[in-house]
């Protein structure tokens, strides 16, 4: 219980109902985002490289862009039986193909999962706060570099 979404629940607490999580695909796991949603806190994330997206099905909001169901998985080990059974049996989640235009990006097409189901947030929008995600990382690694700090044994 020392990995990066252990730390993170750890800390949740100080993350305020209202707010907007903006996480890589490793944050994006149905207990991950169930709790969040119980905060009040909404997430933006990637979606795992194993979930299949099926933009046919769910309720759809625009091309490539749709609300599905994600039915609630067996509960984890790290999770307590009580806290399993408060969740929801699914979750409303919204995910949008966004194509990466760029030059020099690695990654052409990637589909965003999020919380955030109403139509008034453009997917677009989605889009560029997924993008600036990024750029956080491009800081941190900067930061890194400048301390010393890019190669850690």
């Amino acid at each position: 219980q020392s990995g990066e979404n252990a730390l993170l629940r750890q800390i949740a607490g100080s993350v305020e109902s209202g707010s907007v999580l903006l996480a890589d695909r490793y944050f994006g796991g149905w207990f991950d985002l169930a709790l969040w949603i119980e905060r009040g806190v909404d997430v933006v994330t990637r979606i795992h490289q194993k979930r299949a997206t099926d933009f046919r099905r769910g309720r759809v909001l625009g091309r490539e862009d749709h609300v599905v169901k994600w039915p609630k998985k067996q509960r984890p080990d790290w999770m307590d039986r009580e806290t399993y059974l408060r969740l929801p049996s699914e979750l409303a989640i919204r995910e949008v193909r966004v194509r990466v235009p760029q030059r020099g990006f690695r990654t052409r097409v990637l589909v965003i999962a999020t919380t955030l189901t109403d139509p008034k947030v453009r997917a677009e929008d989605l889009a560029e706060l997924y993008r600036s995600r990024w750029q956080a990382e491009l800081d941190l690694r900067s930061v890194k570099v400048t301390l010393g700090m890019d190669v850690l044994r």
